[in-house]
């Protein structure tokens, strides 16, 4: 893997685990390892091993392929459960109107469904 690559994994794995409140020794004590290995993760300097980015995967409750650059899609679950920030026309919403933008979002989609299982 090429260094622009290992650094924007880095990149991603630390904002993942910036907006999961954690530590870097919490989530190398997760994927037991050392505070510094996982330290040169996040820096770009080392690649994590498949196992290691599977395990960071489900820590952070994400893809593979979030995680490795692969895919830039997000998860709207994850938007929801607070991995990312949202934001409209520049600025971010609140909690209340996220909570109701789950809430529309999640019975539009049934209702989708429920419409094309029908036909």
């Amino acid at each position: 893997m090429g260094m622009d690559t290992k650094k924007e994994m880095g990149a991603r794995i630390r904002e993942l685990r910036r907006k999961h409140n954690m530590r870097t020794v919490d989530v190398a004590k997760k994927l037991g390892i050392d505070r510094s290995t996982y330290s040169n993760y996040e820096n770009g300097h080392r690649e994590p091993d498949v196992d290691k980015i599977k395990m960071l995967a489900e820590i952070f409750n994400t893809s593979v392929d979030y995680i490795t650059g692969k895919s830039a899609k997000i998860d709207i679950a994850d938007v929801f459960s607070g991995v990312h920030t949202i934001m409209f026309e520049g600025s971010e919403i609140t909690e209340t109107e996220a909570v109701a933008l789950k809430s529309m979002i999640t019975s539009f989609l049934n209702e989708t469904r429920k419409r094309q299982q029908q036909r």
